[in-house]
């Protein structure tokens, strides 16, 4: 079981799921807040019920230019989010670097790793690690 898996089943016993929740109870999404963005494609965000603080990898998206994380930091702030992954294609997991990776979904319902494409300051990764929003993903990379 993940780190986050645990702090998820943890805020999720405190909030009333019964006692007998196992980590396949975990749900594929999570609130949090943003307290930081590190670069255009990692944030580090605090889950609501809990004090510790995450690093997330936005999938789908690589940005190289340093202008990526003020444009990131320009769209999420220190705004409420909420970590999706795909039901059915991946829990949100831990990359190789401790990072949990994960689509984020801003506080107006719209996704960073696509928003962030559109910019033009990120592209998109699907050879590293396809995933079901690929296709929406390649057409909005300039």
């Amino acid at each position: 079981m993940t780190r986050l898996s645990l702090i998820l089943l943890t805020v999720l016993l405190f909030a009333g799921v019964p006692a007998t929740a196992a980590a396949d109870d975990v749900p594929d999404q999570a609130n949090a807040r943003v307290v930081k963005v590190e670069s255009g494609e990692v944030i580090v965000v605090q889950l609501e019920g809990a004090r510790t603080r995450i690093k997330v990898r936005i999938i789908g998206i690589d940005c190289n230019d340093k202008k990526s994380r003020t444009v990131a930091a320009t769209l999420v702030g220190r705004e409420d989010i909420v970590l999706r992954s795909d039901k059915g294609f991946l829990p949100i997991l831990e990359d190789q670097f401790g990072r949990y990776v994960a689509y984020v979904q801003m506080s107006d319902g719209r996704d960073l790793g696509l928003e962030m494409l559109k910019t033009g300051h990120c592209s998109t990764t699907q050879w590293k690690l396809p995933h079901p929003r690929v296709t929406e993903y390649a057409s909005a990379s300039r």
